[in-house]
C-alpha cells in the first residue's frame, strides 16, 4: 500500500529478471513494468520501472526507482510524467514505505 497525495495505492510490479549486481558488486538492479492502482478501481498509472535495491541489513533494503508513467486511466486517462520513489523494504516480506516525487501530467487544464 502506497499513501501519497493522489491517494491511497497499490504498486503491483512485475520484474521479467532477477535483480542484477550493479558494478559495486552491492547493490542490486531490476527493470520492469507494473501499475498504481487506487482505490476507485477505475483509477490507475501504467508504468516502466528502473529500481536500485541496497541492502543495508540482513532484514532492509534501500529502494530507489525513476517510475516512467506510459498511461492511465479513470481520472488520470492520457497521463505522462516521471517521479522518483525512494524509500526502504522489508526483505522477508517485501513490504515497502516508498515517498514519491516528480511530475503527474494528465492533459486536463
Amino acid at each position: 500500500m502506497v499513501t501519497s497525495d493522489l491517494g491511497p495505492a497499490g504498486l503491483l510490479a512485475s520484474f521479467p529478471e532477477s535483480p542484477t549486481p550493479n558494478p559495486d558488486g552491492f547493490s542490486l538492479h531490476q527493470e520492469g513494468h507494473g501499475r498504481l492502482a487506487f482505490t476507485n478501481p477505475d483509477d490507475q498509472l501504467r508504468v516502466d520501472l528502473s529500481t536500485t535495491i541496497v541492502p543495508v541489513s540482513p532484514e532492509a533494503a534501500y529502494v530507489s526507482s525513476v517510475v516512467t508513467i506510459r498511461s492511465g486511466t479513470g481520472r488520470f486517462a492520457g497521463a505522462t510524467g516521471t517521479l522518483v520513489a525512494t524509500g526502504e523494504a522489508e526483505l522477508a516480506t517485501s513490504k515497502q514505505v516508498l515517498r514519491f516525487r516528480g511530475q503527474l501530467c494528465t492533459g486536463e487544464g
